[in-house]
């Protein structure tokens, strides 16, 4: 549906293929291209940019599962800044290179309430960023990561110092209480 020049879509328009998915939104040239909604048969739905027939640029996945994805795209993939959230309230959110968080992100896990801070490598967490801490809550988050690491002395030292920063910084107190077990 939608508009033909010289025997290519153009302006809004929408497609159903023959496999079951359906793109809806702005064509130039007979390609997807601009904004427009992208629902795949596997339950997967798009709404963002496109460039080329492909998702490029900014963006939300909406999984089949719930889980979303909120972020850049280039050619259907993730890359650049994003937040996955899973339908749990767990997320990774950060620097994303082929479908992976790589570089400065931050993760939570709703499961386990732990969030890291930090470099990721292919979605795996390295460790903390390697710049000093200066603020109470940098301390704190060091030792969060400290703390899951099970390094627990070195823990006890990074909230201390979130403490003696800020000694009003009350959740500092009781990460180092759990950090003692």
């Amino acid at each position: 549906e939608g508009d033909y020049v010289n025997g290519n879509a153009q302006g809004k328009g929408k497609l159903v293929n023959s496999n079951g998915d359906i793109y809806e939104g702005d064509w130039v040239n007979g390609k997807a291209e601009g904004q427009g909604t992208q629902k795949l048969k596997d339950g997967r739905i798009y709404t963002g940019q496109f460039s080329n027939d492909f998702i490029n640029g900014k963006g939300k996945m909406i999984f089949a599962n719930g889980d979303t994805f909120d972020g850049n795209w280039v050619n259907g993939v993730r890359e650049g800044q994003g937040t996955y959230t899973a339908k749990d309230g767990s997320y990774a959110s950060g620097e994303w290179k082929n479908d992976n968080l790589n570089g400065y992100g931050k993760d939570y896990n709703k499961a386990t309430d732990i969030t890291r801070e930090g470099t990721y490598k292919d979605h795996v967490y390295i460790g903390a960023t390697a710049q000093q801490p200066k603020t109470a809550q940098d301390w704190y988050n060091l030792g969060n990561v400290t703390r899951d690491t099970k390094d627990y002395e070195k823990a006890i030292a990074q909230y201390s110092k979130a403490i003696e920063i800020d000694p009003k910084y009350a959740s500092a107190y009781v990460g180092r209480g759990g950090a003692y077990g």
